[in-house]
């Protein structure tokens, strides 16, 4: 079993891929023959595509301007080591030329200056790093808690769904929202890179019952979700079970 990540959004801006934690996959390798190795991979290539597509949209957009000032933070700031100083002197004669005329003419014009218009002039840029910084982190919070309403409010749907039957099988019945909208009133979220199952046995690690009950329902999701099919009476009727039994465990122990 291998982990890692799917690097498949890149900034234009950085040149660089992104990596986020929902670009996290995993798949298998199997050594046939010593020193041959195969990978098997059990998502299919189609939804795999659209489960790791770079986010469009304004919201996408913002936050991929996010990611370009928080790398040239980083590189320019943070990491600023030695090779970087290199780097940025190792400068052609005829653009270290035009750097230093610009210099001396800010020199000149700074000599020339009174006291009083040079205190303006910092003040104004004093203000306008204030203003950026605090305008960009508006927009971070911003961001992030619309995207976290995105993933979290009652009924969603995942729009990641490649298959358009299994978007219309979870629609039509829709357990697994209902348990999730359930359990976040009871102040149990799921987190965004736990399996639905894997959630279900972190909870009974705590609260046993809950957590069974979770882990059960899941299975009957992954019935709709990725088995291709719909529940039949019996189990449509457990999901029913379960769900009643999740609210009544939330309100006995909250």
């Amino acid at each position: 079993m291998m982990t890692g990540y799917l690097a498949a959004e890149f900034n234009r801006a950085t040149q660089s891929y992104v990596v986020r934690e929902s670009n996290a996959h995993a798949w298998v390798e199997a050594q046939g023959e010593p020193g041959w190795w195969s990978t098997y991979d059990a998502t299919p290539p189609s939804e795999l595509a659209v489960l790791h597509a770079p986010p469009q949209g304004l919201l996408a957009r913002a936050g991929q301007f996010l990611d370009t000032l928080n790398y040239a933070w980083v590189n320019s700031i943070v990491s600023f080591d030695g090779g970087s100083r290199a780097d940025l002197l190792s400068l052609d004669s005829p653009r270290a030329e035009k750097l230093t005329e610009k210099a001396d003419e800010w020199l000149g014009a700074l000599r020339k200056a009174s006291l009083y218009e040079v205190a303006v002039l910092a003040v104004k840029i004093f203000a306008g790093i204030v203003a950026a910084l605090v305008l960009v982190y508006l927009a971070s919070v911003l961001v992030r808690r619309w995207r976290a309403w995105l993933l979290t409010r009652p009924g969603r749907i995942p729009r990641r769904i490649a298959d358009a039957d299994a978007r219309a099988r979870v629609a039509a019945n829709p357990i697994y929202q209902d348990m999730l909208t359930t359990l976040a009133r009871e102040g149990l979220r799921k987190p965004d890179w736990q399996p639905p199952h894997a959630w279900g046995e972190t909870i009974g690690e705590e609260r046993g019952e809950i957590g069974s009950l979770v882990a059960e329902l899941s299975a009957l999701y992954y019935v709709i979700r990725f088995g291709g099919q719909t529940l039949d009476g019996e189990q449509q009727s457990r999901a029913r079970e379960i769900l009643a039994s999740l609210r009544g465990e939330g309100s006995r122990t909250v």
